[in-house]
């Protein structure tokens, strides 16, 4: 059989040459079994001496780095970097992380040089490490070096390293960037390994730099824009110079209000509170010598602030010995104390001022009664009409038609004559119709001519008519009483039994030409005459109702008088205070209830006592809009005052209100914990400035903050008072406006300065010893002063009251002519009145000042009464004439005193009053305020009195009577430098403290055996300001600087540090 021919067979069929597969199995098993015994019995040998060195250089280059790091990072927190500059350009270290940028270069060149020395051997092998930025070249040397063709530069290093901070800061987080560990066996790299290597150390190197940055900051924050030594200067100072203001209101002897002393105590006690917040306590020294400025403060109050002993106020602000730290906190609130007075802040900035409609009430009062016939005439008023009407009842409407005498006759012309006959009677009296019935008869005269004579020829014709007189009437008083009907009217009757229209219809009629009907209708025939006809009359009036109007407008007017409404002198300090758009809307919404109108009005009497009603009640409320305009513009001038800039105000649109917002929202920060779980344990910051409490006084070498052979001055102030006297400084062009005054000063105002030299003259004119107890012939130059200050005062008194008492006779002849519009005493009776009121005064500056208080008004309504006598509306209208005649004259530059001779005045009087009470208070106070204050009451009381009768601040609505409160405005600047602070940690090795210093320095790190400059260090500076504003209840002597010093500097301002350095305050700018 051919092959071709055989069965075909499938692989799966073929079972030809096949071996069981367990038996293939079991042979490999035997088979691997036997050469793995071969293997061991034979060995094989491998080389772990690579591995084992680049273990070793690795676990000893993780602790190289985090020493390095601390080291690093302690170098950079001794000498931080805050401004870029030195050998490194800015694009190495940058503007906006110049300390990041050195710390990492620090780091990154401790690194280099630790990890040279981490190598590790196992045997022939040698484990090195290194960093991409080996061998970094200084910035200061150019080109190439040698086998460097690429060389690094400190960009490299700070590139190959990266920071974070750990445990809020508390704790340094750093990678450097491909490390390599590198194994070589003679020389030939046998193993490598690149990696980022990570290391925490517990160094609060950025916490430290960042709350010491957010110190700064804080510290040179405003007030208006959030937390910080702004907003706590304000609420401190808030505090003292209300709680001072108060005190000097109510009878202290207190000259400046706000003084850089405070303004120095007030900054550091923020600057307490600031440290709190920022680092979670405050520097014991600072704490301590906040303790005893605030002490030696309110001791001194009382003196008269003409400077300090520098040297010895620096020792003592700065003395070594501290409280314990645990009362840090109570220092911030030692400026409390320091009010020279009883007041309590609280108390003073939640005030009120009651303020009522009274002088407004009194001007509507004297208006309405000069309108009261005005008002009782439109009372009175009635319009009449008189309508005539004419029919034709028969006759002919033309005359005949011409005939011709004869032929060539030519017409010429006619004339014709009337006359017309009326009949009839009845309708003649009061508003009524009379009807009349009228024939006119009408002869007709024709003229003819036939060129040489001429001829005329007559007809007669008439005309009958029926004509109509009707003359109505109705009541239409002009708008006053509110609209209601009046009953009865035209007839006798009415509240008060009068006429009560009854004459106007007669009236009416004769003005209307109505009178006689016949005539009236025969005219209205022959004539075409006016058919229509209106007019208005007026009713005759009792005889009684001027005088009934006028006790009712008495009776309405105490009620209208007594409308009162309350403002907070925290709203008047802030601008938002207007009692007189207050009392306005009171009054409005009353209005009804006040005119209170009947439903009918009892005749025309009772309609014209309501018209005189509302005319007074609208008066007052127009009275109370005007003067509401005044206060406002008042308001909005010391806002414009208080930011020109030459009075140190700001241009930047803050208000006076956000000032005193930003009081009220001054707290005292709760501390902020800084660390309480880290790699080393909780961690806390305790600042130490040097010196820890910043003087306005010099310190030098005798001060551990300062260079040896250097004096500086840490801290700068100034405080200006916008308004320093009455209507004086910068509140001239504001009063000037609302008084319309140049350089003058209202009566009131020089009466109390001029009342004040004339009680000083009698303190002190018999006495023969100086102030401090010794003989005139004892103390020499002293006595020559007094005697020299005592003629001066003699001097200023006399002209001042010349002055006062020129306009004094001006007022007297004014109020003397009001006397005699409103009684009916005569000219001799008068000028007694005048003469006993100003009698019950012993001097002109008493008068003058009872003048501008109202009690010289009630003066002259009692002597008018004893006089003559005076119904309750006479009294009450005199009252008000004589209170509105005294305000006008007030307001009158004609009564008006000289500023020049007022200020003059002031200040002399001041001046020795003032060394009256220092000659009691200086020597006790030292030892115990009390006892001074007590001495002085019984000793010079008089003293008192006047420093307060001569006072300062600016009135809201100074017009006499509308005065409700007293304004004043002080701008406050400081600006302070740290020569050195530190911020010391508890965390380092034994004994050496982590320190982050801020003084001024280089920063300079070692690269490739050069010292190179990284930038800067720079002292902890700051600028702040606030802006206090002081609202007193009105009368003197007002609230303010009272020395004659309107603008406070310390030494040294606007620059603090070093003595003889220059520099730009913002403060000086803004």
């Amino acid at each position: 059989m051919r092959p071709s021919d055989r069965p075909a067979l499938s692989i799966a069929d073929d079972r030809r040459g096949r071996v069981p597969f367990a038996l293939v199995g079991v042979l490999l098993l035997v088979s691997s079994g036997a050469y793995a015994s071969g293997l061991a019995t034979t060995g094989v040998t491998i080389d772990r001496s690579v591995e084992r060195a680049m273990d070793r250089a690795s676990a000893d280059l993780t602790p190289a780095i985090r020493s390095a790091t601390a080291d690093a990072a302690r170098a950079a927190a001794a000498q931080p970097v805050t401004r870029p500059g030195g050998d490194v350009p800015r694009t190495v270290i940058r503007n906006d992380s110049a300390f990041e940028d050195a710390l990492r270069i620090r780091v990154g060149l401790a690194v280099e040089a630790s990890v040279e020395t981490v190598t590790a051997r196992d045997g022939d092998i040698r484990a090195t490490t290194t960093v991409p930025f080996e061998d970094p070249a200084p910035p200061t040397r150019g080109g190439y070096s040698p086998g460097n063709d690429d060389p690094t530069t400190l960009a490299d290093v700070r590139d190959g390293v990266t920071i974070a901070p750990a445990a809020n800061g508390t704790a340094l987080e750093v990678t450097v960037q491909n490390v390599t560990t590198t194994a070589r066996r003679n020389g030939r790299i046998v193993g490598e390994r690149t990696r980022d290597v990570t290391v925490v150390v517990a160094v609060p190197v950025l916490a430290a730099h960042e709350r010491t940055e957010r110190f700064e900051a804080a510290l040179n924050r405003g007030a208006i824009e959030g937390t910080g030594l702004g907003r706590q200067l304000t609420g401190r100072l808030y505090a003292i110079a209300w709680a001072r203001g108060y005190a000097q209101r109510f009878g202290a002897p207190v000259q400046n209000v706000v003084g850089n002393r405070h303004v120095e105590l007030s900054t550091n006690a923020g600057i307490t509170a600031v440290q709190r917040e920022a680092f979670g306590a405050a520097d014991p020294n600072a704490s301590a010598g906040v303790r005893r400025a605030a002490v030696r403060t309110g001791l001194t109050d009382l003196l008269e602030p003409t400077g300090v002993d520098e040297n010895e106020w620096s020792r003592f602000v700065l003395e070594t010995s501290v409280p314990d730290p645990s009362d840090a906190a109570a220092a911030s609130t030692e400026t409390a104390p320091v009010t020279a007075g009883n007041g309590d802040e609280s108390d003073a900035t939640d005030v009120t001022e009651t303020v009522t409609a009274g002088p407004a009430a009194d001007a509507a009062l004297v208006e309405t009664l000069d309108r009261t016939d005005a008002i009782a005439e439109s009372a009175y008023r009635v319009e009449a009409t008189r309508r005539i009407r004419v029919d034709r009842t028969g006759g002919r409407t033309r005359p005949p038609l011409r005939e011709s005498p004869g032929a060539n006759w030519t017409y010429v012309g006619e004339r014709t004559t009337s006359t017309a006959d009326a009949r009839g009677s009845g309708g003649e009296n009061g508003f009524d119709t009379a009807t009349r019935r009228v024939t006119a008869d009408h002869r007709t005269t024709r003229y003819w001519t036939d060129g040489s004579s001429r001829r005329t020829t007559t007809v007669q014709w008439s005309q009958r008519y029926r004509v109509t007189v009707a003359v109505d009437g109705r009541y239409a008083p002009a708008a006053g009483a509110p609209d209601r009907p009046t009953s009865p009217t035209f007839e006798r009757g009415g509240a008060i039994d009068g006429p009560n229209l009854r004459d106007t219809p007669d009236a009416a009629r004769r003005k209307l030409d109505a009178a006689n009907a016949d005539a009236v209708a025969e005219r209205a025939v022959e004539s075409s005459a006016e058919r229509r006809r209106r007019t208005v009359v007026y009713g005759d009036r009792p005889a009684d109702l001027r005088g009934w109007m006028r006790d009712d407008l008495a009776a309405i007017h105490g009620e209208v008088r007594a409308t009162e409404t309350t403002v907070e002198m925290r709203a008047v300090a802030a601008g938002t205070a207007n009692p007189y758009g207050e009392l306005a809307a009171t009054l409005r919404d009353e209005r009804d209830e006040l005119v209170d109108a009947p439903r009918t009005y009892d005749g025309a009497a009772d309609r014209a006592r309501v018209a005189a009603r509302r005319a007074y009640v609208d008066a007052t409320i127009e009275e109370l809009e005007r003067r509401a305009r005044t206060a406002q513009d008042v308001q909005d001038g010391v806002e414009n005052a208080a930011s020109e800039r030459d009075r140190g105000g700001s241009t930047d649109g803050t208000s006076l209100g956000q000032y005193v917002a930003a009081a009220g929202r001054t707290t005292d920060p709760e501390p902020d914990e800084v660390g309480v779980e880290g790699p080393g344990g909780p961690v806390s910051f305790r600042p130490a400035g040097s010196p820890g409490y910043l003087p306005r006084t010099t310190i030098d070498a005798a001060s551990p903050a300062v260079e040896p052979g250097s004096r500086t001055r840490p801290l700068v102030t100034r405080n200006v008072n916008v308004f320093t006297v009455p209507y004086g400084d910068a509140a001239s062009g504001i009063v000037d406006r609302a008084l319309a005054a140049g350089d003058r000063v209202p009566l009131p105002q020089a009466g109390r300065t001029l009342a004040a030299s004339e009680r000083t003259l009698r303190e002190t004119g018999d006495e023969a010893d100086t102030p401090d107890g010794t003989t005139a012939s004892d103390a020499g130059s002293t006595a020559t002063t007094d005697e020299e200050q005592a003629a001066e005062l003699r001097r200023s008194h006399d002209r001042l009251e010349s002055d006062v008492s020129g306009s004094i006779d001006r007022v007297e002849r004014r109020v003397e002519h009001r006397i005699g519009a409103v009684t009916d005493l005569p000219g001799a009776e008068r000028k007694a009145v005048v003469d006993a009121a100003s009698d019950r005064y012993a001097t002109p500056g008493q008068l003058a000042t009872a003048m501008g208080d109202g009690r010289y008004a009630e003066a002259i309504v009692a002597e008018t009464g004893r006089r003559t006598t005076l119904t309750d509306g006479d009294r009450a209208r005199l009252g008000a004439e004589i209170r509105t005649t005294l305000r006008s004259a007030m307001e009158s530059d004609r009564t008006s005193v000289s500023k020049s001779r007022v200020t003059r005045a002031g200040e002399i009087t001041r001046t020795v009053a003032r060394k009256r009470i220092e000659s009691v208070v200086e020597n006790e106070l030292r030892r115990a305020g009390g006892k001074a204050v007590d001495r002085l009451g019984e000793e010079h009381e008089w003293a008192t009195d006047v420093t307060k009768q001569v006072g300062a601040g600016l009135p809201v609505a100074p017009v006499p009577g509308y005065w409700y409160a007293t304004v004043n405005v002080w701008h406050v600047d400081v600006a302070g430098t740290y020569p050195r602070f530190e911020l010391r940690s508890n965390t380092g090795p034994p004994g050496q403290p982590f320190r982050y210093v801020r003084g001024s320095g280089r920063s300079t790190v070692e690269v490739d055996g050069e010292r190179v400059t990284l930038g800067y260090t720079e002292p902890v500076r700051f600028e702040t300001g606030t802006t206090v504003v002081v609202a007193v209840p009105p009368g003197p002597p007002g609230v303010g600087d009272v020395d004659g010093t309107w603008s406070e500097r310390s030494a040294g301002w606007p620059c603090p540090g070093a003595e003889r350095r220059t520099c730009s305050a913002k403060s000086e700018s803004r």
